[in-house]
Formats: structure tokens, C-alpha cells, sequence
């Protein structure tokens, strides 16, 4: 047992001293960055406003509303760069997500992320995993605890991977 607490205390110490790392990385600075691809790319007008208010809540240190807002696009941002036009069931998403990840050259872990954390079926909050944005924990109000910085930055850097797919046309 004394020797799972040690392992367990230096488990999280690795964990922090990464969290440093990516944190250093992604400065306001970086955070604006991305925004301003995104109000760049061939996004809708209306859709580039909602995901500029998510950065800025952002950076305000508002994580609750840039996660519940960025989870709510995702499925719309995936629709979008897979040219689907009309709502699917989620399985046939789920294909349409794994299609368009390995013709970006992504391995099959991608669409394995879209089960499990893009629609990840989070149904209490003992399922919620601290850290990691889930699209239905979040829009079924499933947190422990108010969300943190790094889940923040997790929704952002996912909505960044989604919306920095190429598309059919695009090759």
C-alpha cells in the first residue's frame, strides 16, 4: 500500500510538471493565436463569433463557459468538415469521424477519442475524469467540481484538431 501512495504521489507530480510544460506553451499569446485561425478559416460568420466568445471566456478564466460552449460545436464542426448535411445517428457520425480522421492520416486512436471523449458517456460525476472535456458529461451538467484551466485548454486544443481538418475538397 505505501509503495501505490509513493507511486500515486509521483504519478501526479509527472502530471503537474506536464501540465507546466503545456501551460508555458500555450500563453495568451498562443490562445489569441487560435482564435484568430479560426476567425480566419471558411467557418460561418455567426459560428466564428461563438468560438472567439469561447476563447475570450477563456481567458477570463470562465472555463465552465468555454467548454460547455466548445462541446456544443463539436458534433456541428465535425458535420461540417465531413460534408454531412442532415443529422446522423451517432454510430454513422461516429463512422463519418473515423473516415475523415484517417484521410488526415490519423490512426484509428482518433476515432477511438471521438467515442470516448467527444461523445464520451459521461452519466454521473463519479464518471467524470478531471481534466478532460466530455461533450455529454458537460451538456448533461455532469461535473464534480467547477472545470478546470487544463479541461478548458483541452476544449480549445480539440476544437482546434477538428477544425484544422482537411476536408474532401480540400485535397
Amino acid at each position: 500500500e505505501r509503495g501505490s501512495r509513493r507511486s500515486e504521489r509521483r504519478s501526479k507530480r509527472r502530471e503537474k510538471r506536464i501540465d507546466q510544460v503545456i501551460f508555458s506553451y500555450y500563453t495568451i499569446t498562443e490562445i489569441k493565436d487560435i482564435k484568430r485561425r479560426w476567425k480566419n478559416s471558411d467557418l460561418r460568420p455567426h459560428i466564428k463569433k461563438i468560438l472567439g466568445q469561447a476563447i475570450d471566456a477563456h481567458l477570463r478564466g470562465e472555463y465552465v463557459l468555454t467548454i460547455s460552449c466548445l462541446a456544443s460545436m463539436w458534433e456541428s464542426l465535425i458535420y461540417n468538415k465531413a460534408g454531412i448535411t442532415t443529422p446522423l445517428q451517432q454510430k454513422k457520425t461516429k463512422e463519418k469521424f473515423k473516415t475523415l480522421s484517417e484521410r488526415n492520416g490519423f490512426d484509428d486512436v482518433f476515432s477511438e477519442f471521438y467515442d470516448h471523449f467527444i461523445l464520451g458517456y459521461v452519466n454521473s460525476p463519479e464518471d467524470v475524469i478531471d481534466g478532460v472535456s466530455s461533450r455529454n458529461g458537460c451538456l448533461h451538467g455532469q461535473y464534480k467540481k467547477y472545470p478546470n484551466k487544463k479541461a478548458s485548454l483541452n476544449a480549445i486544443l480539440l476544437t482546434d484538431f477538428i477544425i484544422s481538418f482537411q476536408t474532401e475538397e480540400d485535397y
